[in-house]
């Protein structure tokens, strides 16, 4: 089917929340612990979808009126009745989403059909790779092409659920099984990442110190765990003392600060042989994180369980738990840029995206 882009009416929009309350426990030290920002965010959420379990996996920001997610957001037809082809890419432009069909091939199948998305990643408006559980496809502004195709056998145990890149010449997939997949521009291969433990999350900086990239994963599967440093088509261990064996998000500074997230946050200023650093239960959330991101040391937000989000500012954690009103679900893929936090999951049945602005 010809996929095209529409206008959805949202079910709920909650916006300009008053957010100022509730600052909670003390931060690490960081080495721009005088250079704060505010805690004061407004925010909308948005909900739509329902029939089938409907979802959004991953999200990226472009700028303060373009933001792109995906998943598989299921609409009802003409009839009343909801489609079973799902929606996987979806698009907002400062007041609104639309989303569209994104069709894709299976396993010794030709034919296209639209599925679900799992993960994305943007080098500008109009150069965004998404990925299926096993594609990995590209789309110009106006059409999508396959980059690769990471299945090459069945029983499938790879599927994709992370992406992180440079540019369109250097893309690391991570996800189920150990799996990850590095992306060229013209052909892929698979790297041995000694687990095969689910990998969840990945995120890369540069190290200006040392002036190599570090690229950092964390796999887990609740009672085993590993942090995984990727450098090229190496990959080793990171020293993970301390850290539970629940983790499911990850993002840093290099040789600044470390954050690992999952049950508890876990945090350090250098990849060293020392036990990571973690939160009390309570002292800055009580539940489990799906997802850690910021743009600098003093903008950083993490995302979890019951919707709960939490800034660190530089100085002090705030929670927003108070003005969230959903408590039914979960939020954790998140993207952040300057003024502007967004992060996407699901209620019940529906999925949903909450956009925080700093005002």
């Amino acid at each position: 089917m010809k996929p095209a882009f529409f206008a959805i009416n949202l079910m709920l929009i909650v916006s300009a929340i008053d957010c100022t309350k509730n600052p909670v426990a003390p931060p690490p030290p960081s080495p721009n612990r005088s250079d704060t920002t505010s805690h004061n965010y407004s925010f909308q959420i948005f909900s739509f979808g329902g029939g089938g379990g409907s979802i959004l996996n991953d999200v990226t920001i472009i700028n303060d009126t373009l933001v792109y997610a995906v998943g598989q957001i299921y609409f009802t037809d003409s009839t009343g009745q909801y489609d079973p082809q799902t929606y996987g890419f979806g698009q907002w432009d400062g007041s609104k989403w639309s989303f569209q069909k994104v069709a894709y091939h299976d396993f010794g199948i030709t034919q296209l059909f639209p599925g679900e998305l799992n993960s994305i990643l943007a080098f500008g408006a109009n150069d965004i790779f998404v990925s299926s559980p096993a594609s990995l496809l590209h789309w110009d502004g106006s059409s999508w092409t396959e980059k690769a195709f990471f299945m090459t056998s069945l029983p499938f145990n790879g599927q994709v659920t992370k992406m992180w890149g440079t540019s369109d010449f250097n893309i690391y997939c991570v996800g189920w099984g150990g799996a990850i997949y590095h992306y060229d521009g013209n052909s892929w291969m698979k790297l041995e990442s000694g687990t095969t433990l689910p990998i969840h999350d990945i995120w890369g900086a540069q190290n200006f110190q040392t002036g190599q990239l570090e690229i950092l994963a964390v796999a887990s599967d609740d009672v085993n765990k590993k942090l995984l440093k990727i450098q090229g088509t190496t990959v080793s261990t990171v020293p993970d003392s301390g850290l539970s064996a629940s983790l499911y998000g990850v993002w840093f500074v290099p040789e600044e600060k470390y954050y690992v997230v999952g049950a508890g946050i876990g945090y350090k200023s250098s990849l060293d042989n020392s036990p990571w650093s973690v939160y009390p239960s309570g002292a800055v959330t009580s539940y489990m994180s799906g997802g850690v991101r910021g743009s600098g040391l003093n903008n950083v937000f993490v995302a979890g369980s019951f919707f709960e989000i939490v800034h660190y500012n530089g100085s002090t954690w705030h929670t927003y738990k108070d003005v969230i009103p959903f408590t039914d679900g979960a939020v954790g893929s998140m993207a952040v840029n300057g003024d502007i936090m967004v992060t996407v999951g699901l209620s019940g049945q529906n999925a949903v995206a909450i956009i925080g602005k700093r005002e």
